[in-house]
């Protein structure tokens, strides 16, 4: 007669080896949440510099965006208040941005000693944002304009 079934060393056994296996499993799942979720950050923050880059680019045909001090901050026609509806997301996230302009460069993107070649300005779009550890990091997206 053959006995089916299981021994009581064998269920020990089993229970022995989820033991030793579950918790590396279940700690690599929780690292790999962590790296999913720390890469959706970086994701959005690099969606809100390219969000304002492109609009300084496209404004850039048309007006000298660097020449004025009012271009990013003006209270109901600066780059801040026209770009509200995209960014207010990503300001509820915690994604913050800041945008710099050189002084006019020539094609070199140093200052030219003939004024009339210092026509470019560098561009850069600073988005800053909290990792999982609460620490604070940036991440910067640079570009380079003309005057119309």
């Amino acid at each position: 007669m053959i006995r089916r079934g299981t021994t009581l060393i064998e269920a020990v056994i089993v229970v022995v080896v989820l033991a030793l296996a579950v918790p590396p499993v279940l700690s690599f799942a929780s690292r790999a949440a962590d790296t999913r979720a720390e890469a959706i950050t970086i994701t959005r923050a690099n969606m809100l510099a390219t969000i304002v880059m492109e609009q300084i680019l496209s404004d850039s045909v048309t007006i000298d965006v660097g020449g004025s001090a009012t271009y990013v901050e003006q209270a109901s026609t600066g780059l801040r208040a026209r770009l509200s509806a995209q960014t207010s997301l990503y300001a509820s996230t915690g994604l913050e941005y800041a945008v710099t302009f050189s002084q006019p460069v020539g094609p070199a993107l140093s200052t030219s000693a003939v004024s009339g070649e210092n026509i470019y300005r560098t561009v850069s779009v600073v988005v800053t944002y909290r990792n999982l550890a609460g620490e604070s990091r940036t991440l910067t997206l640079t570009g380079v304009v003309g005057r119309p």
